[in-house]
């Protein structure tokens, strides 16, 4: 009996060896068409590196069609001059990143939308401080431009030099 029990163990052993040697074998082969295989997080990656700029762009374009739909400002409220010279701001480095991503220069374009989002940032919380929107019409535009402003740092840390 002792020694149908050794020899029961030896054979699952065997198979479990096989086993394993089968399931290796089929993580390191490639994947086979139309199959998701282990490098498809760094196509994706590069992907999104390679198209990072267009998404920016897209991006900040629907965060200023948004604009058009925002909360009607309270009367009692007065704009500061300041607000006005940080929107100029804002389209200035929104036109340079727009114009030298149409030229290829990725790190420009790159460096005036990360400048463009630190003037976006100012302004969300400039509309909470004047209260020039009731509600939370500034959360949404600290969010978006706060995550615009992220992307664009992101993609200008990761730029080639």
């Amino acid at each position: 009996m002792l020694e149908t029990r050794e020899r029961t163990r030896g054979e699952v052993d065997t198979a479990l060896a096989d086993e394993i040697r089968a399931l290796e074998e089929l993580w390191a082969a490639p994947p086979e068409a139309g199959e998701i295989g282990p490098g498809v997080g760094r196509r994706v990656v590069s992907w999104l590196e390679g198209h990072l700029g267009m998404l920016i762009a897209a991006g900040w374009l629907a965060f200023l069609a948004s604009t058009y739909f925002q909360p009607v400002p309270d009367p009692e409220s007065t704009t500061p001059f300041w607000s006005d010279v940080v929107i100029a701001g804002l389209l200035l480095a929104l036109g340079v990143a727009g114009i030298t991503g149409l030229l290829r220069s990725r790190r420009l374009g790159l460096a005036a939308a990360t400048i463009a989002g630190g003037f976006g940032i100012a302004l969300a919380i400039g509309c909470r401080a004047t209260e020039h929107h009731l509600g939370a019409w500034w959360l949404y535009e600290l969010g978006a431009t706060a995550a615009l402003t992220s992307l664009a740092a992101l993609g200008l840390a990761r730029s080639k030099r």
